[in-house]
């Protein structure tokens, strides 16, 4: 299987989709679009406007990777950040006066095939990847894009194992421990509460970096070691979490963090509400999914908050505004997915460190472009980057209400520390 799909890695041209004929006037479009909006005077929009028609353009192209599962078992999770990733690339399609060509390389949803689209993949010499789906997917590429210096942006990992120790891999979405560090400042400053309860399985080493990322980060708001008043363990699936809810009960404490599974969450939750506890449950990113968003809505829960980096109905930045429309355009949908904001962003990003480093063919330049990104304005809001390539940005603390999803919280990024070396 693995040699099959090693010989079709699907590195294929964008012409292939039928967008080549429509890419200009898509960037006319969209230019006087911002030039409407009062654009043009962002520092972002006016390195997109010398890219994409300074120059002379002397009929090369500029290769950008999308290294994805576009077949296979993951090739529907990773549909979102493509289309981000081509809607953009069909709104500004041109760098340093090139047309940019877009590579298709599938690792077909299996590391056995990953190995030979990634041997592939680098023989094409992109001037950046992006990409892929699937935290397992980026770390084994993440050594071949090193040694062979060519940069990478993953667009939905967040494991931080992807670009740890690699200065050549950035993500444009925030590692694990982010939103955990995000909802204990929610917890203090928006909830206004000095002590919290974390409730989460054993051994599972996510829910217990987030934990621990969570706790720290109360013990530093509040400068109160016993921030944390109440940790209680389960066993993930269990059916019965009464002892641990009880013992909570007891404790006095009103704000409940769980960096557990959803099923596990959605239990907890409905037995809290039948034992008629009045908690506030905080969750993480993964609780924006059908499965969970259905039943908090279906029973009314006003009680539950979690993080996300990207929400429709609160723009922050210009190109926020230029993307949902032409999301809403090319898909009809009025709430894009986070993902294809933050596809759509890692594009930007690309385009401008290229413009930034003046150059499409040295990946150490555009590496350390990309590592010198400061108040970059994205779709998904403003993005810059820490010394270990992740983003230094916005979280959106979302809540139910009145049946909808709304944004209640953001908490704004720190400073900017030292650039990746």
């Amino acid at each position: 299987m693995s040699e099959k799909l090693g010989s079709e890695v699907e590195l294929r041209s964008t012409s292939q989709f039928g967008k080549k004929s429509k890419l200009k006037f898509a960037v006319i479009g969209v230019t006087l679009f911002l030039c409407a909006a009062g654009l043009t005077g962002c520092t972002t929009y006016d390195n997109f406007v010398e890219s994409f028609f300074g120059g002379s353009h002397d009929g090369d192209t500029v290769k950008i990777a999308l290294y994805e599962p576009i077949s296979g078992e993951y090739s529907q999770a990773a549909s979102a950040e493509i289309e981000g990733v081509e809607l953009a690339h069909q709104l500004f399609p041109q760098v340093l006066g090139k047309d940019v060509e877009l590579v298709y390389a599938d690792n077909g949803s299996d590391l056995n095939a990953a190995k030979t689209t990634i041997e592939n993949l680098v023989q094409q010499k992109p001037a950046i990847v992006l990409g892929s789906y699937g935290n397992a997917f980026s770390m084994l590429a993440g050594e071949t894009f090193q040694k062979e210096k060519i940069p990478a942006i993953t667009i939905t990992n967040t494991n931080p194992l992807v670009n740890a120790s690699n200065p050549y891999y950035f993500r444009v979405c925030f590692v694990e421990a982010y939103q955990g560090k995000a909802l204990a400042t929610y917890t203090v400053k928006g909830l206004k509460a000095k002590k919290a309860a974390v409730l989460l399985p054993q051994d599972d080493d996510y829910a217990m970096a987030l934990g621990t990322t969570y706790s720290n980060k109360m013990v530093s708001l509040t400068g109160d070691e016993n921030a944390i008043a109440i940790s209680q363990n389960y066993m993930a699936g269990d059916l019965d979490f009464t002892t641990q809810l009880k013992k909570i009960k007891e404790s006095g404490i009103k704000v409940v963090f769980l960096p557990g599974g959803v099923k596990d969450a959605l239990r907890i939750i409905e037995q809290a509400k039948e034992m008629n506890l009045k908690l506030t449950f905080l969750g993480t990113e993964s609780w924006a999914v059908d499965e969970f968003m259905q039943t908090a809505i279906t029973n009314g829960w006003n009680n539950v908050f979690f993080p996300t980096a990207y929400d429709s109905s609160n723009l922050k930045t210009e190109m926020a505004d230029v993307f949902l429309k032409a999301y809403q355009k090319d898909h009809g949908e009025n709430q894009p997915p986070e993902a294809a904001a933050l596809g759509f962003d890692a594009y930007l990003l690309a385009i401008d460190a290229i413009t930034n480093a003046k150059t499409t063919e040295d990946g150490t330049l555009i590496a350390k472009a990309l590592s010198d990104e400061q108040d970059f304005q994205g779709a998904s809001g403003v993005i810059r980057f820490d010394d270990q390539g992740n983003p230094e940005r916005a979280v959106i603390v979302n809540g139910i209400i009145g049946g909808q999803v709304t944004p209640v919280y953001t908490v704004e990024p720190t400073v900017k520390t030292t650039s990746k070396k």
